[in-house]
């Protein structure tokens, strides 16, 4: 099973890394910088990552132009999402407010897809 520790080894050696995909798979991104070439991160259904972890994870990720929480319960309060995200997927997620949702994508200047599908946002 895929632990922060291996992950972390993993990339370190891929330099180049551009999708990242941890379906189902359980860890919290602790202490775990991802490189600055991500562009795709898929974090579904993951179960143990926080706010902190995630801010923490994403934080040199200058390319990020996906990422996708599916199913992951995070609130987003205090994440500054890269400017450069695209699409941000939070379907399923009943943790996030309009108020840390409007905070997290503040500075995201290029974002073309919102989901909110199952959410508890209100458009209003």
């Amino acid at each position: 099973s895929v632990t922060n520790e291996t992950l972390c080894q993993a990339i370190k050696s891929c330099k180049n890394l551009e999708i990242l995909v941890l379906f189902f798979v359980n860890i919290s991104l602790e202490n775990i910088n991802l490189p600055n070439s991500l562009k795709w991160l898929d974090l579904s259904n993951n179960r143990s990552v926080t706010n902190e972890t995630l801010c923490q994870a994403i934080k040199s990720c200058k390319n990020l132009e996906i990422l996708v929480l599916f199913f992951v319960n995070i609130s987003l309060e205090n994440i500054n999402l890269p400017n450069s995200l695209k699409w941000l997927d939070l379907s399923n997620n009943r943790s996030v407010t309009n108020e840390t949702l409007c905070q997290a994508i503040k500075s995201c200047k290029n974002l073309e897809t919102l989901d909110l599908n199952s959410t508890s946002i209100s458009l209003e």
